[in-house]
């Protein structure tokens, strides 16, 4: 069995970094949708996999449970606060693997995830710099200390050392690809544009 974590801000408030080239409507209308791919890519996971969905926001979890994935209410706010806790709710599940991704991936594929999991090991995958991390794969219950923020791939490479696990970083066009600044939206449009209705 595979777990995908999707920590989630809020509709309201995402994609703040955005905030002072889009109206307000525009990005509530981006992180729903960005949501919506991510909870449909889970579905699409090729083989066993179930989703829980770490957020504060009230309208992330009712949609959550209607698209019947699990999920878990923020008890402190913050992005290693949050996968942290989501993460420790899984700790019994012993032999299993947990995906951490981020929900602005929206190149990602269901192929790309499963590349990522491999049992008892970490790997990263890194975003376009290669200092971010994008997606995070664990063993469930695993004592791994989270370090999103600059540099998170060389931090949680070396935290993976640490406690002795096998680590791999990778680094593909799809999953490196996220929505952090006005130019990847844009990018992001034009890429939407030309795909074939």
């Amino acid at each position: 069995m595979t777990w995908l974590v999707l920590p989630v801000k809020s509709i309201a408030e995402g994609k703040s970094r955005l905030a002072p080239d889009l109206a307000p409507d525009r990005r509530r209308q981006l992180n729903l949708e960005l949501l919506e791919r991510a909870l449909a890519l889970a579905a699409r996971y090729p083989g066993a996999v179930r989703t829980l969905v770490a957020s504060r926001c009230p309208e992330v979890l009712a949609l959550a449970r209607r698209q019947g994935a699990g999920w878990i209410a923020e008890k402190q706010p913050g992005l290693n606060e949050a996968v942290a806790q989501a993460f420790a709710s899984l700790a019994t599940r012993a032999g299993e693997q947990v995906l951490v991704m981020s929900c602005d991936l929206p190149l990602a594929r269901e192929d790309d995830l499963r590349m990522l999991v491999r049992p008892g090991e970490a790997t990263i995958a890194s975003d376009r710099t290669g200092t971010g991390t994008n997606v995070l794969c664990l063993p469930a219950g695993a004592p791994f200390r989270f370090h999103y923020g600059p540099m998170s791939r060389e931090r949680h490479a070396a935290q993976a050392l640490r406690l002795g696990l096998p680590c791999r970083v990778v680094q593909t066009p799809s999953l490196a690809f996220d929505l952090d600044t006005l130019d990847d939206y844009r990018e992001w449009q034009k890429r939407e544009a030309t795909v074939p209705a």
